[in-house]
C-alpha cells in the first residue's frame, strides 16, 4: 500500500511538474512573439512617418519652385497669356492638390483606425491571458493544497489504524 501510494505520489509529481514546465514554455513564446510583434509595429510606423515627411517636404520644395518659376514667366510673357495660362494651371494644380490630400488625408485615417483596432485587440488578449493564467494558477494552488490535506488525513489515519492494531 504504501508502495503504491509513494508511485501515485511520484507520478502526480511528474504530472505536475511536466505541465508547469510547459505552461511556462508557452507563457516565455507568447511574451517573446508579442514583443517582436510590437518593435515590428513601431518599426513600421516609424518608417512610415518619416516617408510622410520627406513626401510632404518634396511636394512643398517643388510648389515653391513651381510659384518662383511661373511669378518669372509671368514677368517675362505678356499679360493676357499669361492671366488664361495661369488660370488654367492654377484650377488643375488646386485640383490635383485637393486630390493628393484627400488620399493622404484618407490613407492617414485608415492607418490610425488599424494602428487603434491591433492596440485594443492586443490589450484585450493581454487581459485575457492575465485572466486565465490568474485563474489557472488558483487553481492549481487549491489542487495541490487538496490533495496534501487528504494525504496528511490518509497518512495520519493509517498510522491511527496502525496503532489502534498493534496494541
Amino acid at each position: 500500500m504504501m508502495k503504491d501510494l509513494q508511485f501515485s505520489m511520484m507520478k502526480d509529481l511528474q504530472f505536475s511538474m511536466m505541465k508547469d514546465l510547459q505552461f511556462s514554455m508557452m507563457k516565455d513564446l507568447q511574451f517573446s512573439m508579442m514583443k517582436d510583434l510590437q518593435f515590428s509595429m513601431m518599426k513600421d510606423l516609424q518608417f512610415s512617418m518619416m516617408k510622410d515627411l520627406q513626401f510632404s517636404m518634396m511636394k512643398d520644395l517643388q510648389f515653391s519652385m513651381m510659384k518662383d518659376l511661373q511669378f518669372s514667366m509671368m514677368k517675362d510673357l505678356q499679360f493676357s497669356m499669361m492671366k488664361d495660362l495661369q488660370f488654367s494651371m492654377m484650377k488643375d494644380l488646386q485640383f490635383s492638390m485637393m486630390k493628393d490630400l484627400q488620399f493622404s488625408m484618407m490613407k492617414d485615417l485608415q492607418f490610425s483606425m488599424m494602428i487603434d483596432l491591433q492596440f485594443s485587440m492586443m490589450k484585450d488578449l493581454q487581459f485575457s491571458m492575465t485572466k486565465d493564467l490568474q485563474f489557472s494558477m488558483m487553481k492549481d494552488l487549491q489542487f495541490s493544497m487538496m490533495k496534501d490535506l487528504q494525504f496528511s488525513m490518509m497518512k495520519d489515519l493509517q498510522f491511527s489504524m496502525t496503532k489502534v492494531l498493534l496494541r
